[in-house]
């Protein structure tokens, strides 16, 4: 995250120039587009984006279009292409909280003549304007996902529909999905001093408030162990700490009884971990030592369910929810795991992910730094090992709530 001075207050200007790697040198000196996050917005119009060319001509510029962080995407459109040397943020109106950018990134041109970033071919109804569209077009769009229509593509010439990303998905209906910048902007807002373990304890504490879900305080001795855990960690950890733990449970319609619904509780089958933050933006088996292994570990080979003689088609499914911000991704062997004890029985483990939102609905003096938990999505419920189980929760938790982010005081 860059800010200007004074901070999130000061103008910022980039220059694109050549490294001394002579791999980079082998390339013009300008790039073809570029974009950047900027925010946290508190109103619209105040803040303009500027590019120019290496000799100081204006080429383009475009205003921040809502509130929050925003994306800036300068991309190309038509068969000319300008050389974009330097670009310049500053704020234009009033914004007293001001603004910081970041994840600056751009496309440069080694050779242009093998750019085809052309529009869709003209039909009669539009060829009259087919010809005359401008040289580049700015598009202002919500924060995350970045945009995949194939617009800085040199093989691509006709956009190309994106499936709904889990932010997205967990995101619909409540607002904007927020990203790590935008937390860290917000949290910066609160406390310019909070560190990222002080961001990171603050959206814990929200994530599970926000989903209704009570803080899990370890017993002792705790009850939560991993071999799998031990065995890979350096340190030998085995004890495990998921930040909230819940129950499954599976209701049997008897007919003829007195009481018709019989309930069978299987406790300690949901584990809970919420993550502001990811080593690349992605969650693996090793993450937070190995502890993402652990809680599958346990949770397939020593949970309730795990351990229940009930046969398989009367036993429900244990589940792994994470709570994460809307960049962070969840890796494939965390999805197919399937154990690696031999001789232990093994359950299969629904993986879930929920994103924190930025709520639409929300107005007043406390909207900026207020967030919502998404809806929780399913990532690996195709597995064909889960038919012989009943399918657990349609969703670990039944509503969230938006709530203020706070950030706690430094641990001692």
């Amino acid at each position: 995250m860059l800010s200007g001075t004074p901070q999130f207050q000061g103008a910022i200007e980039g220059n694109f120039a050549l490294r001394d790697n002579p791999e980079d040198k082998k390339g013009p000196p300008f790039v073809i587009g570029f974009e950047l996050d900027a925010g946290y917005f508190d109103k619209a119009g105040s803040t303009r984006l500027s590019w120019y060319d290496a000799d100081g001509k204006l080429l383009g510029r475009q205003t921040n279009t809502g509130l929050g962080i925003q994306r800036f995407v300068v991309a190309p459109v038509g068969n000319r292409i300008k050389q974009i040397a330097k670009w310049r943020i500053e704020a234009i109106g009033s914004d007293p909280a001001g603004f910081a950018i970041d994840n600056v990134c751009f496309t440069r041109a080694y050779n242009i003549k093998q750019y085809r970033l052309g529009r869709p071919p003209a039909s009669p109804t539009n060829s009259a304007t087919a010809t005359n569209q401008p040289d580049f077009d700015v598009k202002v769009i919500p924060l995350y996902p970045p945009p995949d229509d194939g617009s800085l593509n040199p093989s691509v010439t006709e956009p190309v529909p994106a499936l709904p990303s889990v932010a997205q998905l967990s995101c619909l209906g409540i607002g904007t999905p927020v990203t790590k910048p935008t937390l860290n902007v917000i949290a910066k807002k609160i406390d310019k001093n909070a560190t990222r373990r002080q961001i990171a304890d603050g959206f814990e504490i929200f994530a599970l408030q926000s989903t209704y879900m009570g803080k899990f305080k370890p017993p002792s001795p705790n009850p939560f162990k991993s071999p799998e855990r031990r065995k890979k960690s350096m340190q030998g950890l085995i004890e495990l700490e998921p930040d909230s733990v819940g129950f499954g449970v599976v209701l049997t319609l008897v007919l003829g009884e007195l009481i018709p619904v019989k309930f069978k509780f299987f406790p300690n089958t949901i584990f809970v971990d919420a993550k502001a933050y990811s080593e690349s933006n992605v969650i693996q088996l090793n993450t937070s030592k190995w502890q993402v292994l652990g809680f599958l570990d346990y949770l397939s080979h020593y949970s309730s369910t795990a351990k229940s003689p009930l046969p398989k088609s009367e036993r429900i499914t244990p589940t792994l929810l994470l709570l994460t911000t809307a960049d962070s991704k969840i890796a494939q062997p965390v999805l197919n795991y399937s154990g690696m004890t031999p001789g232990v029985p093994f359950t299969p483990v629904e993986v879930w992910q929920a994103v924190a939102c930025k709520p639409s609905n929300v107005q007043g003096d406390d909207a900026y730094k207020t967030l919502q938990m998404g809806n929780a999505i399913p990532l690996n419920l195709t597995r064909p090992d889960f038919l012989e189980y009943i399918p657990g929760a349609t969703s670990p938790y039944p509503v969230s709530r938006p709530l203020v982010l706070t950030i706690p005081e430094r641990r001692q």
